[in-house]
């Protein structure tokens, strides 16, 4: 009896060990993520890009004539100084449609200005590969709301509820863990500290990175096993299209440059062609769009010194393009 109950006495020791050491992990987990939140707060960044983003465009709202949207190829390839009329680029890095429907419902009748709405539309627009996700902030910022998130349940099931949870724990991302420890190993060998210049939405970024092995590795994390054109992003653009046209404002489609390494592996997945096929062209969402501005050319693409990686702009090639734009719509504000 006394082995008994000796064995039962380390059991219970065992387990509380147990439970102890995992509460301490995920307090250490806890610790050094807040720290790292800070110290990158204070550090390198007063507060995160989508934040001081938001706060710039709800100063001017009211006075935007035209506003670009869309994801990372928009938010570091349209420089809004370079146009005549009053612009702000108000795109998201990862961005759906589904994102970018909500944002702009949440503001379009504070927009009283608004003529045009540029969008992107390029070849990894429309693909599933962010098909399974909806970031915090778009919860956090109030864009869905309660009954807007029932009725993403009915197409998007579960997803929606589980995203709207994270969001109320949301966790450094990776991009902005890598941004981090690049800016921590700058300091350490006192070279300049990134700390994201924005203006009126605008990424600026410099510099160029182009690696063929990169361009592939992209593709694939956004194609391989994706369907090209997932059918809730195509129904959320057409809700976008419909939005804007009811409200008398013109929609701009556009197509920003890739490198040519991106092209070349892209088209195993979807092409230029596809793309007009089963977007632009087709006869449900071309009686929406006002026009289609393509520069998916390959003498744009085989220019490497206006690029920043395989698939965005660095601040060189947003400026030219950003300029050839602007000369393209300043007739269709007035």
């Amino acid at each position: 009896m006394k082995n008994s109950k000796s064995s039962l006495t380390s059991s219970g020791v065992a387990n509380q060990n147990w439970f102890k050491g995992i509460c301490m992990a995920f307090l250490i987990f806890f610790i050094i993520i807040f720290s790292i939140e800070i110290t990158d707060r204070v550090l390198f960044r007063p507060k995160s890009i989508f934040e001081r983003v938001v706060q710039d465009f709800e100063k001017q709202k009211g006075e935007i004539q035209i506003l670009s949207l869309g994801q990372s190829d928009i938010q570091f390839g349209i420089v809004p100084d370079e146009f005549n009329d009053r612009t702000f680029n108000f795109a998201g890095a990862g961005e759906s449609f589904i994102e970018t429907y909500y944002k702009l419902k949440h503001y379009i009748n504070d927009m009283p200005e608004l003529k045009i709405v540029i969008l992107s539309v390029t070849l990894p627009t429309f693909s599933s590969f962010r098909a399974d996700e909806i970031q915090w902030e778009y919860f956090s910022y109030g864009y869905i709301t309660y009954p807007e998130i029932m009725e993403l349940y009915k197409i998007k099931g579960m997803m929606v509820f589980r995203e709207k949870l994270l969001s109320y724990c949301p966790v450094i991302k990776r991009i902005q863990m890598i941004n981090f420890f690049r800016n921590v190993k700058s300091l350490l060998m006192n070279q300049p500290i990134d700390k994201t210049e924005i203006h009126n939405g605008y990424v600026k970024e410099t510099g160029s990175d182009i690696r063929e092995g990169n361009a592939l590795r992209r593709v694939k994390r956004q194609f391989d096993g994706q369907n090209s054109f997932d059918d809730i992003f195509l129904l959320y653009f057409e809700k976008i299209l419909k939005m804007c046209k009811d409200k008398n404002i013109k929609v701009i489609t556009l197509s920003l440059p890739e490198t040519d390494y991106y092209l070349k592996y892209s088209k195993k997945y979807v092409t230029k062609d596809q793309l007009y096929e089963r977007v632009l062209e087709n006869p449900r969402f071309k009686k929406h769009i006002d026009k289609h501005l393509d520069f998916l050319e390959d003498a744009y693409a085989a220019d490497h010194t206006i690029f920043l990686n395989q698939d965005h702009l660095n601040y060189k090639g947003a400026v030219k393009f950003s300029k050839l734009i602007s000369s393209k719509l300043s007739a269709m504000t007035k």
